[in-house]
């Protein structure tokens, strides 16, 4: 009996006999069979074949797809088609996206080697590592589209036909374009109440701190007026220790005091004195000025009282050193610079006037002495000639008037480097104005560009005033003195005195 049967493999047994006829055909002897060799024949291992998706199911249990697709006629009846039609592909509601695919394929020998590998389109581009398992689970995916590709590969290496199957995961409520939009109206509701609440929180808070402000502010208030109260009544403690003008107007002595403190109280003082035919005149600026000046300048009127109305020393080089020595020893100071050594101390100018000699002495304390006169018979007919005067230092003049400026020692009342004794000078009166001054006025700003006086514009406005009683001269000054200013606050305390032997 002759069977054909498509050449495979062999049973595991030896052949008895192998023969090749003349035809080239070559038969096998085995037992009690006769096996033919077609060379004709082809195998069948080199055939492609289609890898198949058997089945869709999500959720876990509703089936999608049983893997077998179709198509609708015209006629309305369904016919199985070989790929899945276009208004075939499942629309898969969100929560439902727990998908296993399921896949097989009909190639029949070993059949347990087939391999598989896939992809998800929409999920990752790359094909999987060939797996023996007939299945995949995707669980969570996004909202989308998706494809998946399968293939598979027999125990002969030979890979199939893919298979594709598409479906689409719809998007969930809360990621459509409604839901978009009340995400932001809600968003924007929720920052209007955030504003509107921050901005009730702020405003309760701004009452809140308005009130302390208001409670701080009276009890501010309150302790400034005690303050004020306590400076000005300190104000009237110093008014009252100044000397009065009467004096000077007793002795004879045309005079005019410019006084104005920075603050209420102030560093600059001056001090008057009579002993005998001579009289005492002093004006200093203290270290400082509003209180701390003010407790200076007390120290040195008393001082002053101590020295001269007790003493009855006229000899104002003396007078200076004796001064020196009771502020540095009342302010306790050092020249040890080891130690917390206070510098405070005194500027100062001061004139003894011999009212019956006609002679005054000068000692100055870093506090430079103005002297003015009229002009001499030979100066004039010098100036007439177009000779310059040969004047000392500091000095300057005019068609009628020069001005001579007397330089003060440069140590202060106080401690310093150095401790040399004071100098007078001695002048007879050759019908001198005398101006002694502390250094507020010539440090005062203002002008068009805001810069100090200057000690030259005071020389030259002293002059110009030559014209003026010397008792007008102060409130004169005082006019120039706010015009310079301007808008611009005082920067110290401000002392200028000026003083003239009446002619007999």
């Amino acid at each position: 009996m002759v069977q054909e049967k498509s050449f495979q493999r062999l049973e595991n047994t030896s052949v008895d006999v192998i023969y090749s006829d003349p035809e080239g055909d070559i038969w096998f002897g085995k037992s009690n069979r006769l096996y033919q060799f077609d060379k004709e024949f082809s195998r069948r291992d080199t055939m492609q074949f289609q890898a198949l998706i058997r089945a869709l199911t999500i959720g876990g249990d509703s089936v999608v797809f049983m893997g077998c697709n179709y198509r609708k006629e015209e006629d309305g009846s369904l016919r199985i088609s070989e790929s899945q039609q276009k208004e075939n592909i499942p629309q898969i509601s969100y929560k439902l996206n727990h998908i296993r695919f399921s896949w097989a394929a009909p190639f029949f020998e070993q059949e347990e080697e087939l391999e598989y590998s896939f992809r998800l389109l929409g999920f990752e581009d790359g094909w999987s590592p060939w797996s023996r398992l007939s299945f995949q689970e995707f669980t969570n995916l996004k909202y989308g589209s998706y494809t998946m590709v399968l293939k598979a590969r027999n125990v002969y290496g030979v890979e199939s036909l893919p298979a594709k199957w598409s479906f689409n995961i719809l998007r969930p409520w809360y990621a459509h374009f409604l839901a978009y939009v009340s995400y932001v109206l809600l968003a924007a509701l929720a920052v209007y109440i955030l504003i509107k609440l921050y901005t009730r929180r702020l405003k309760q808070e701004n009452i809140r701190l308005e009130s302390i402000i208001a409670e701080r502010t009276a009890e501010i208030r309150k302790q400034k007026e005690e303050l004020t109260d306590s400076i000005e009544y300190a104000s009237r403690i110093q008014q009252a220790l100044l000397p009065s003008e009467e004096m000077l107007a007793r002795s004879q002595v045309e005079h005019f005091i410019l006084f104005k403190p920075r603050d209420i109280v102030s560093g600059d003082f001056y001090w008057i004195g009579a002993i005998g035919d001579h009289l005492l005149v002093v004006a200093a600026d203290c270290t400082g000025h509003g209180v701390p000046g003010a407790f200076m300048s007390m120290l040195g009127m008393t001082f002053l009282d101590e020295i001269v109305i007790k003493s009855r020393i006229t000899d104002t080089s003396e007078i200076l050193g004796q001064l020196r020595k009771y502020v540095i020893t009342s302010l306790k100071q050092s020249d040890d610079s080891s130690l917390d050594s206070t510098k405070d101390g005194m500027d100062l100018a001061m004139v003894t006037i011999d009212l019956k000699s006609r002679e005054f002495q000068y000692s100055g304390a870093y506090n430079s002495l103005f002297l003015v006169r009229k002009l001499k018979r030979n100066e004039k007919a010098k100036l007439n000639k177009g000779l310059e005067l040969e004047l000392p230092r500091g000095a300057i003049h005019d068609d009628k008037h020069i001005l001579l400026q007397i330089r003060a020692d440069q140590m202060p009342i106080g401690i310093s480097e150095k401790e040399l004794p004071f100098k007078a000078s001695i002048f007879k009166d050759e019908g001198y104005s005398i101006y002694m001054f502390s250094d507020g006025y010539v440090d005062q700003f203002g002008g068009p560009a805001g810069k100090k006086f200057m000690s030259k514009n005071f020389k030259k406005l002293i002059l110009e005033l030559q014209s003026v009683p010397l008792k007008d001269q102060g409130s004169a000054m005082e006019t120039a003195l706010s015009d310079w200013m301007g808008d611009l606050d005082q920067v110290d305390d401000i002392l200028v005195m000026g003083l003239r032997i009446k002619q007999n």
